[in-house]
């Protein structure tokens, strides 16, 4: 019985371990500065402005044209 304990808890320390070093590595990548140009590329997506084109793909069809296609609510 004690060393059935002894595996689980070798287990879940070595389980452990390899997530913190996951998470470790994660942060060195996420903060490196070769990942820095890429973040603030993305950075600053919400602040872009739309195309006019794209405008007509996005609009909702009004609420009469879409009844009139027998749609129903």
């Amino acid at each position: 019985m004690m060393a059935e304990a002894l595996d689980l808890g070798l287990i879940r320390g070595i389980i452990t371990a390899v997530l913190l070093g996951a998470f470790i590595g994660m942060v060195f990548w996420a903060y490196s500065t070769r990942r820095h140009g890429e973040f603030e590329e993305a950075s600053l997506l919400p602040l872009e402005d739309e195309s006019e084109d794209n405008w007509s793909e996005q609009l909702e069809m009004p609420r009469a044209d879409w009844e009139m296609e027998g749609n129903k609510r």
